[in-house]
């Protein structure tokens, strides 16, 4: 699934053209009292009015241990345009007025 660019066009013009669907990748595993689940995801389309591409990514790892009462987690992602790959919860998305790309990172 494409995401979405909103530009100054629009009409017949302000099309999206998929150049490579969603593609995520991940690995998830629990080795004795560690847990983790590391992925990435990348995604990549033209916004038709402005034959540019627009590159969206994201990249992930959820690392947790547990020892008895105790555990101790953390999150931690890392990413480009992460609404126009359908983060919709972020305000990062590519900015075309300004051809420039939006980067992200929390934990």
């Amino acid at each position: 699934m494409a995401g979405q660019v909103i530009s100054a066009n629009t009409g017949a013009n302000a099309i999206t053209e998929t150049l490579l669907p969603k593609l995520t990748i991940g690995f998830k595993n629990k080795a004795g009292k560690f847990a983790y689940n590391l992925g990435t995801t990348y995604q990549s389309f033209d916004t038709g009015a402005t034959e540019e591409s627009v590159t969206s990514y994201l990249g992930y790892a959820d690392i947790g241990f547990k020892q008895d009462q105790f555990s101790l987690r953390t999150k931690l992602h890392y990413g480009q345009n992460l609404r126009d790959l359908g983060i919709t919860d972020r305000n990062s998305k590519y900015n075309v007025a300004t051809k420039g790309d939006t980067i992200s990172r929390g934990g």
